[in-house]
């Protein structure tokens, strides 16, 4: 099944030259041709009108523990018209944006603002993207970087606050997702901390010794 994941509305499908830039938000062209190659990723080359689904919508999508959402813009529509299955969510990871690539499209702190009123918390990104602003090419090439952020993956985990009324399938969700996708261990093993307390057990002290044999 192939759905366009937004707020059920009808809207414009904008297809760009490189693929994975196309978008239900029109690119910002202006302000994108200014940066080494980025105004060539997003030049537009067809329109379509389609037909976009609320993620509540999808009934075969159980409540998710774990969402990585990267759809050009369109991710807090995913995210407003998704609460069902990603309202007790433990991590999401999302593409910002920290200008405007598509116009209207939200930025990095509007996600920021609304997922903390959602109960999560900025953790960390996993990596950025960035282009040096014409005419300057740095020495590696027009693929390089400059100092502006363009675009980057963000996470954002649980408030910690409400790990201790997780329930302990939940708890030892988050404590695999943060250890073995992120590797943000002194955060997963405040995960196995709660069980401890919970249960009188030793799992945090075994992952810290764990942790102490695993090679940098």
């Amino acid at each position: 099944m192939v759905a366009v994941i937004g707020d059920g509305s009808r809207k414009t499908f904008y297809r760009c030259a490189l693929e994975f830039c196309s978008s239900l938000f029109e690119p910002n062209h202006a302000l994108c041709a200014r940066f080494n190659q980025l105004g060539d990723f997003v030049r537009v080359t067809g329109t379509e009108p389609v037909d976009t689904v609320r993620l509540d919508q999808l009934d075969l999508i159980p409540p998710i523990d774990y969402a990585k959402i990267d759809i050009q813009g369109a991710e807090l529509d995913a995210i407003d018209h998704g609460l069902e299955k990603l309202g007790d969510s433990l991590v999401i990871e999302l593409d910002v944006s920290f200008i405007e690539q598509y116009r209207n499209q939200p930025l990095f702190f509007d996600f920021a603002k609304r997922l903390h009123e959602l109960g999560m918390l900025f953790h960390c990104y996993t990596g950025y993207g960035s282009r040096a602003l014409q005419p300057f090419i740095p020495s590696a090439g027009p693929g390089a970087g400059g100092k502006q952020w363009i675009w980057a993956d963000a996470v954002f985990v649980r408030q910690l606050d409400d790990w201790e009324r997780l329930p302990d399938l939940k708890l030892k969700k988050l404590a695999l997702i943060l250890h073995y996708v992120y590797q943000s261990h002194d955060f997963a093993n405040y995960a196995l901390c709660e069980l401890d307390r919970r249960h009188g057990t030793s799992h945090s002290v075994e992952y810290r010794n764990f942790i102490k044999t695993v090679p940098a």
